[in-house]
């Protein structure tokens, strides 16, 4: 399996924490990597390219397509592989640049789809998950869950997204906290992007958790 491209900025301090990025669907791991610059300090920064070509230097975690009667399908064994390809990822950039320490994950899209998905599949070791314009995606989920995600959540919704319906995140939201997982939610009044106090919120949120 080849290795996936990154961009990478180290800590402004010595520390061994470290946070994921995860793009969306068409775009790529320059993306997520603006907000490097914001992000808590002590955190190595690491934004993850998507294994699949979209074109015009796009890329995706999983192809979706979108038939004539406006049905939407997710290929499920991308996105199984691709869970599989980014934890694999991590694991060798954790030991690549010795951060053995707390890790978080930051995902927009396809990204926080992913994001929420890894938790569930590794419980036990993502310390905190920004979800932004995602949903829970139970076909992505494990087959049987024996262990719930240990995980603090901070997950994000535009009520005027037109890509991922709003009922989706609230619906996610909702099945997660009835688990007794600690999800901390929030709307905001844009379409499928971050909207600026959205960007504050999950600053303070990370800010409390690194």
């Amino acid at each position: 399996m080849e290795h996936l491209h990154y961009r990478y900025k180290p800590s402004d301090s010595p520390s061994e924490d470290c946070i994921i990025l995860l793009h969306g669907y068409g775009s790529s791991e320059e993306d997520l990597f603006g907000f490097a610059r914001y992000l808590p300090k002590n955190l190595t920064v690491l934004s993850l390219r998507a294994p699949y070509s979209t074109g015009v230097m796009g890329f995706a975690w999983y192809a979706i397509t979108f038939e004539t009667d406006g049905t939407k399908w997710n290929d499920i064994k991308q996105a199984e592989d691709s869970l599989k390809q980014i934890k694999t990822e991590i694991d060798f950039l954790r030991k690549k640049y010795d951060l053995n320490g707390k890790v978080h994950l930051l995902g927009f899209s396809q990204g926080c789809i992913l994001s929420l998905a890894l938790c569930y599949h590794y419980p036990n070791y993502f310390d905190s998950v920004v979800g932004l314009s995602g949903y829970l995606n139970e076909e992505i989920l494990p087959s049987e869950i024996k262990e719930l995600p240990k995980t603090n959540f901070y997950l994000s919704h535009g009520t005027e997204d037109q890509v991922i319906p709003i009922e989706w995140s609230r619906y996610s939201a909702q099945k997660m906290k009835s688990q007794g997982l600690s999800v901390d939610y929030h709307n905001y009044p844009i379409g499928h992007q971050v909207h600026p106090d959205n960007f504050r919120d999950f600053l303070a949120f990370l800010n409390n958790n690194v």
